[in-house]
């Protein structure tokens, strides 16, 4: 059975009327806020980050991950769904490509009622905003109500930054407003300042996202399998992705369904092919992909598992080298 199973987003025409939706209105943990006057930032001057070197001594690949675990968390939080996004994968919100339109000029940023000038943190160029990394949940928003949040550096200090419009206006401009939430801001603080302590409650466990029988398919299945005839490691699954360990490809999981038949419990591991070509191109997932099919075999000792993949291919999973 051939179906394609994937993401996509939705493009929204910007309407170009003569005023801009500029209100903010966030759910969050205990907290409703509004962009109003008082949260206006009058004035961007002061010194700029003018090189990507200045960007890198703030900010790392290890911050980067630890923002990307608590958005996770966070959206949960929320009852929103949050996707990363970058210069070379930008939204498409409402219309407007965040963050290349911004920062192409596309649309003219503001901040409150200030024109600025933003700019990518790997690019050498004199910015008042350097961002360091974008997350919407417009791609599951409903009803005109999706968020965009940059999370940038202004004069060497971490700001979250946060846009609703949803309409163009006379002036061409996408306002965005520092965001109200406490919680928000708390976090991001300490992820700059290198002091961020996840607690137990703001693990993302990354399965968040999935359904109850995904969670636990792979809290059963992660691990490194092995093909028993050659002893070759073939393929791995874990908490995000089922990876191909011989073509070097990896899979996003989106779902696991698990069903029985003939006498066998059945894995159908469902995957994201447009994250897939994305990542390795256009077309890369070929003309009709499949999701990966799999067995569960109990082995004689009840201590590990067995996969049959249908073909008369079986493998194993080493238990001294399963996934963290």
């Amino acid at each position: 059975m051939k179906y394609r199973v994937g993401k996509s987003v939705v493009g929204i025409l910007l309407l170009l009327t003569l005023s801009a939706c500029t209100k903010e209105q966030e759910t969050s943990v205990g907290t409703i806020e509004r962009a109003t006057s008082s949260s206006i930032i009058k004035s961007t001057t002061g010194p700029r980050l003018d090189k990507s070197e200045d960007v890198k001594a703030l900010w790392n690949d290890a911050k980067a991950t630890n923002l990307k675990s608590y958005i996770a968390y966070w959206g949960t939080v929320m009852n929103q769904q949050y996707k990363e996004y970058t210069k070379d994968n930008s939204a498409n919100f409402y219309g407007v490509s965040i963050p290349l339109g911004i920062i192409e000029q596309e649309m003219r940023p503001k901040v409150g009622e200030q024109f600025v000038q933003m700019g990518w943190m790997d690019e050498n160029k004199s910015a008042d905003y350097k961002i360091v990394a974008v997350y919407s949940d417009i791609e599951t928003a409903q009803g005109g109500e999706g968020h965009c949040y940059l999370f940038a550096i202004h004069k060497k200090q971490p700001i979250v930054l946060v846009t609703m419009q949803n309409q163009g206006n006379a002036e061409n401009s996408l306002t965005f407003n520092e965001t109200e939430n406490q919680e928000l801001k708390k976090n991001f603080q300490a992820i700059f300042d290198n002091t961020y302590v996840a607690k137990e409650s703001e693990r993302p466990d990354k399965n968040s996202a999935f359904d109850s029988k995904t969670i636990e398919a792979i809290a059963l299945l992660q691990g490194i399998y092995y093909n028993t005839e050659t002893g070759e490691a073939s393929f791995s699954i874990d908490d995000e992705f089922y990876t191909d360990l011989i073509r070097k490809r990896k899979f996003k999981i989106i779902r696991i369904d698990v069903y029985e038949a003939d006498g066998y419990v059945n894995y159908h591991i469902a995957w994201d092919i447009d994250e897939f070509e994305r990542r390795y191109g256009e077309g890369s997932a070929g003309p009709g992909p499949q999701g990966f099919m799999y067995r569960y075999l109990v082995v004689e000792t009840g201590e590990d598992i067995m996969l049959d993949d249908y073909v008369g291919r079986f493998y194993t999973r080493d238990e001294t080298k399963l996934l963290n």
